[in-house]
Order: structure tokens, then sequence, then C-alpha cells
């Protein structure tokens, strides 16, 4: 465990206050997600002026039932920002999630047990906690489901906020980048219905780790005749992931496009054993002939967009949405 710095990254008088009211709304109590509302319902009664906390994030430790976490925007420290709070009784033993915790405070409060609070960094440890503390939020191939996307760069709060609740439809972050960071708007909004994460602009397979995180890829394809290079990628890609994902082939950059040659790389695709989940065409072309084309073999058309547009129904569809 290290030792706080001079300036802790989290107050430690606010973190001992929020873990005492969140051990009293524990105590005795089995796990149940009705235990993050109530603790929504009873911040107001605590004064917290320069740490604000997520309730939807708080989650038992899965090795000790009496452990928690959960995730807070700090003001103060030299480094404001999101932390993970880790909140435990004295005699817990040491998570072995998180090595190397910052030490907040011990405390014994109103003469009862003795806890510590600890102060994880959110960023780099995002891959431990959705994997430990919140695998239900893991990103899932999208199936029958349309979705809308939006880069990462791009304000996925709000996105997240106001997205509309329809059973046919998930959010989707797409990113060039490798790594975890799709992860956090979504763990810190309230949506949990469903989610897609994409991995786009590929052309050779990621790695194992790099591939993690993501539950759809996109496949630049240059020449709509080689189907035996998407197939390469595709069993490359089988052997990494070794979960179920979507794969996207991104056609995009092709705007002279024939319908036939789309028919021909799909029935091409098919006879090598490739599932193709959904295929970006270029804007300018004539999409409804090509769509026609793509429901024939329920396969779903991804489209860049300014704003979501009408889903092509019954067909599946991608609004890849700009930022």
């Amino acid at each position: 465990m290290t030792h706080s710095q001079f300036l802790p990254p989290v107050k430690p008088s606010e973190a001992v206050v929020l873990a005492e009211l969140i051990f009293q709304i524990t105590q005795n109590r089995p796990w149940s997600n009705d235990l993050r509302a109530r603790l929504a319902s009873s911040l107001p009664t605590i004064t917290l002026e320069s740490t604000t906390p997520f309730p939807l994030t708080l989650a038992p430790d899965p090795s000790h039932a009496s452990t928690f976490f959960i995730v807070v925007h700090s003001k103060s420290g030299d480094t404001p920002g999101y932390w993970l709070l880790h909140m435990a009784p004295a005699s817990a033993a040491t998570t072995p999630l998180f090595p190397n915790p910052v030490l907040l405070a011990r405390v014994r409060p109103a003469g009862e047990r003795e806890i510590i609070v600890n102060a994880i960094p959110f960023a780099e440890n995002l891959a431990s906690i959705l994997n430990g503390l919140h695998p239900q939020l893991l990103a899932r191939s999208s199936s029958v489901h349309s979705i809308y996307s939006k880069a990462l760069d791009a304000d996925h709060l709000d996105f997240l906020k106001s997205f509309p609740k329809r059973s046919n439809l998930l959010p989707a972050i797409r990113t060039t980048i490798p790594g975890w960071q799709v992860y956090a708007p979504l763990l810190l909004s309230s949506w949990r219905d469903g989610f897609v994460a994409i991995l786009e602009k590929l052309r050779e397979v990621p790695s194992e780790s790099d591939a993690a995180p993501f539950s759809r890829f996109s496949l630049i394809v240059d020449a709509p005749f080689d189907a035996r290079s998407i197939a390469v990628f595709h069993s490359r890609l089988k052997s990494t992931v070794k979960k179920s994902f979507d794969l996207e082939i991104d056609l995009s950059a092709l705007a002279a496009l024939e319908a036939d040659d789309l028919h021909k790389l799909l029935d091409n695709l098919k006879l090598l054993g490739v599932n193709v989940q959904s295929v970006e065409l270029n804007a300018a072309l004539h999409i409804p002939a090509f769509a026609m084309l793509l429901q024939a073999r329920q396969i779903g058309i991804t489209l860049q967009a300014d704003e979501p547009g009408e889903l092509i129904s019954p067909l599946r569809t991608h609004w890849k949405l700009a930022s």
C-alpha cells in the first residue's frame, strides 16, 4: 500500500464520510443493485464539497463481501480527476485486483470497527475495474440490434444520457486506438442496457490484448474482389479474440462500387465460411439497391451520418454519427 502524498488525490475527510455512509447502507444486507439506489437517495444527507460519487459504480470486492469500491470525481489534490475509492475493514486482506493503492485514511468511526479508505487511479485501471467489478458492462456483439456509434473523442456522457431506449437499438463507441478508454463514459453514465465497442479502420489483426475490449472489428477493404484476404483476416481474428464478435467490412472508399461486385464478394465470403455482420458503404452510392441485396442475405448496413437517420427496416443499420 502506498501512503498518501502531501496533497491526497481525494480529500480524506470526505472519503471517510462517504465510506461511513456506504458501510451503513450495506451493513448486514446481501449485495444487490438496490444498494446503489439506496446510496443515490442517501447522498444528499452528507456534505461533499470536492468529491462527486457515482452511485451506479458502487460494487463489492468479489473476494471480500464487506469491502466496496466506488468511482468518484475529485477536485482536490495535485491530480484532480476520476479515482476509484476502495473501502474495507482494516482487518480485511488486501485486494488483489488493485495493488499499491494510495492510503487516504485509517479511522474508527463512532467507536465502530476500524476501516481503511484507499484511492486507486481510474484511467490506468479500467481493464481491472470492468473485468473485476462490472463485467456485465462489457461490450457485446450487436446480434439483431441496430446501433448508433460515435468516435471516441466525442462527448459520450451526453450521448449516452440522451440515448433512446429501444429494444432493437444499442449505443456504440468506435476508435482506431486499442485500449479500455472506450468504457470510461459507459461506466460513468447511467446507461446499463447493452453497449458495442468498435475497433475500426483495421488492416491487420490486432493482438489479443488490443482486441480484448472490443466486440466489433471493422476491416478496410480496398478491392471488392479479394475475398481470400478477408477470410484470412477473419480466421486470424477468431483465433485471437476467442469470443463472440461482429465483423464489419469497410467498403466506404469505393464510390464506384457496383451491386454485382458486392454480390460476388459476399458469395465468395460465404463459400469461405466468413460471417459478415455489416457492410459499410459510400454514401454516394444508390443505397436502396445495396440495402435490398444485404437484406436478402440478413447482413446489416453501415452508413456515415451527421444525425441518426431512419432505420432501414428490417435491415440492421449502423449509423456512424459525426463527432
